[in-house]
C-alpha cells in the first residue's frame, strides 16, 4: 500500500450496498483510462494524416477543431486518472513566507478573474520553515479556493493567511449566510460524491490526501455565531537539528 493510503483511511464507496475497495477504484480508473486513450491517440492519428490530405479550407478548420476536442478529452482523462491515484510527496525544507508568496503569484496566474476578491495576510518570520511537498501544497491550496470561490456569492471576498499557532498554518476565511447542508468537518472525506454537474467528488478528497502523506491536515469549520466558514491547513514544521 502506498504511502498516502497508510496516512490516510480512505472510505471505500458503496454501490448498491456493496463496499468497493478504493485500490480497486484506483486500478479500474487507471485500466479504463488506458484504454480510452489509446484509441482517442488512434483517433489523432487519422485526423493528422487526413488534415494533409485535404485542401478545403473549411474542412481543414473542422479537423482542427476536433483535434482540439480530443486534446481536451485526453487532458480530462488525464485529471481524473491524477485525482484517484495516492501521490508519494518529496519532501523538501521550504520557507513557510516563500510558499504563501508562491500561492499568491500562482493564484494571480490562474486565475486573474479572482484576486480582486482576494485578501492575504502573513504573520509569519521569513526564517521559519515547514516540511512539505510545495508543489503538493500548492495544488491542494488552489484547490481549495476554487472550491470556495465555486460555493460563494460572487460579492464574497476571501481572506487567505498564514500564521504560527503552534504549528505553520494556512486559512481561508469567507462569509457564509446559513451552515452549510452537509457539515464541513465531513467535506472531501467521500469520494464519488459531488453536488456540482461535471464533477466527481474528488477534488477536496485528493487535497486530504496529498497533505496527509506529508504529514499536513486540512479542517473545515463553521461558526454560526461569526456566520463565516474557516478552512485550516496545517503544515509539519522542519525536523529539528541532530544534536552534535
Amino acid at each position: 500500500m502506498s504511502p498516502a493510503l497508510n496516512s490516510l483511511a480512505v472510505p471505500a464507496p458503496a454501490l448498491d450496498g456493496v463496499t468497493v475497495p478504493w485500490e480497486r477504484v484506483e486500478r479500474f480508473v487507471g485500466q479504463v483510462s488506458h484504454d480510452i486513450r489509446n484509441g482517442l491517440n488512434a483517433c489523432e492519428l487519422q485526423l493528422t494524416y487526413l488534415g494533409e490530405l485535404v485542401s478545403d479550407p473549411e474542412v481543414a478548420q473542422e479537423i482542427k477543431s476536433l483535434r482540439g476536442t480530443l486534446a481536451g478529452m485526453t487532458k480530462h482523462l488525464q485529471t481524473l486518472r491524477s485525482a484517484t491515484t495516492a501521490t508519494t510527496p518529496n519532501l523538501l525544507e521550504y520557507p513557510a513566507a516563500d510558499l504563501f508568496e508562491d500561492l499568491r503569484d500562482r493564484f494571480a496566474r490562474l486565475r486573474p478573474e479572482l484576486v480582486a476578491r482576494m485578501r492575504w495576510k502573513m504573520n509569519v518570520e521569513n526564517q521559519i520553515l515547514v516540511h512539505i511537498d510545495p508543489e503538493l501544497v500548492l495544488g491542494s491550496c488552489l484547490e481549495l479556493l476554487d472550491n470556495a470561490f465555486q460555493f460563494a456569492d460572487k460579492n464574497t471576498a476571501m481572506t487567505c493567511t498564514l500564521s504560527v499557532d503552534g504549528k505553520v498554518v494556512i486559512r481561508v476565511e469567507e462569509a457564509l449566510g446559513e451552515a452549510p447542508a452537509t457539515p464541513p468537518a465531513n467535506w472531501g472525506q467521500s469520494p464519488l460524491v459531488s453536488t456540482r454537474r461535471g464533477s466527481y467528488g474528488l477534488g477536496l478528497f485528493r487535497a486530504r490526501r496529498a497533505l496527509a502523506a506529508q504529514g499536513a491536515s486540512l479542517d473545515f469549520h463553521y461558526s454560526p455565531e461569526k456566520k463565516t466558514l474557516t478552512a485550516t491547513m496545517t503544515l509539519p514544521g522542519a525536523p529539528a537539528p541532530a544534536l552534535p
